[in-house]
């Protein structure tokens, strides 16, 4: 997360987004769909959610705070809850 021009569009575009409509808000929407098909675990597409949104969470939660160690136990936290979903 040192680099941020490098980071996670959906966390770094997703307050904006959600303030869009039409074709912007339709291919986001169709995104998070994709995504979180990739991070699924088996036929649940329910993990797949659960872990998207853990990894956009800890994404922004560590570019928001300004102390380098909590931003990697936040980053940290959230690949373990990841994992053990499934």
């Amino acid at each position: 997360m040192d680099n941020r021009g490098t980071g996670c569009p959906i966390a770094a575009l997703g307050s904006e987004i959600a303030r869009t409509e039409g074709a912007i808000h339709e291919e986001a929407s169709a995104t998070v769909k994709r995504v979180a098909a990739l991070l699924q675990d088996g036929s649940d597409p329910s993990i797949g959610y659960a872990r998207l949104s853990l990894l956009v969470g800890a994404v922004t939660l560590s570019r928001m705070v300004n102390d380098p160690a909590l931003a990697d136990t936040i980053l940290d936290a959230s690949a373990s809850a990841a994992a053990r979903l499934g």
